[in-house]
């Protein structure tokens, strides 16, 4: 059940990328230097444009996960994440259409608390097209924050935009896991076990039906606002 897994550790382990091939690992090394010497002041805008987005956003997720593991002081967190914020601005200034590095900004911003900052990241998001991440990480924010319908909105704008990208590239699992990771937030659990037990009876041997009931089965909503 690893896509589940995954699947589940969406927003709580940034969102969104796997691990280094040999190739990205190469270029991560090549690229350590210039970064150190980036955050020293020590280096020219032309050398950091040899470091890409992708790269940058790379570095600034391991840093994050750092931080929730090795760091037990709030000031050594804190340090790191903002070290991250200051490689993923970078990558944003460099291209602003690169959407990985606004939600793990907005990942970094949470972890420091600042909740209203994190929001205005994923809208920045949302003002170029209705990415569904975005709009789900607004609304488990609010539900966060007790501002339940607002939270509610924002689920249901999930959704909708979802359905689109389901038209436009069929449906996918991953898709369809994502919308249903939404509709327990917006429904509950009952209703969405009711609903994929239904589905499971007409198609008993549909894999992806059986592994989305597990996904529903072990959902816990505190858990993972509280994560979050």
């Amino acid at each position: 059940m690893i896509r589940n897994n995954i699947f589940y550790g969406l927003f709580l382990t940034t969102i969104l990328l796997g691990c280094l091939n040999k190739s990205e690992a190469r270029n991560e090394k090549k690229s350590d230097k210039q970064i150190q010497l980036f955050h020293k002041g020590e280096v020219q805008n032309e050398n950091l444009e040899l470091i890409s987005c992708h790269e940058l956003n790379l570095k600034a997720v391991k840093l994050i996960e750092k931080s929730k593991i090795h760091y037990k002081l709030k000031k050594d967190r804190d340090s790191v994440l903002k070290e991250a914020i200051c490689m993923l601005d970078y990558c944003i200034k460099k291209d602003s259409t690169y959407i990985d590095a606004y939600l793990n900004k907005s990942f970094a911003l949470r972890r420091l608390g600042r909740y209203e900052q994190s929001i205005n990241v994923l809208l920045d998001i949302t003002k170029r097209d209705k990415n569904p991440k975005a709009l789900f990480g607004v609304g488990i924010i609010y539900n966060k924050q007790g501002n339940s319908l607002k939270a509610k909105e924002y689920f249901k704008e999930a959704v909708v935009a979802y359905d689109y990208l389901i038209a436009k590239e069929g449906s996918r699992f991953d898709l369809l896991d994502y919308k249903e990771f939404v509709l327990l937030f917006l429904e509950g659990k009952e209703k969405r076990l009711k609903n994929i037990e239904s589905l499971i009876k007409k198609n008993p041997n549909d894999e992806d039906l059986i592994d989305r009931k597990m996904m529903i089965d072990y959902f816990d909503a505190k858990k993972f606002i509280d994560s979050f």
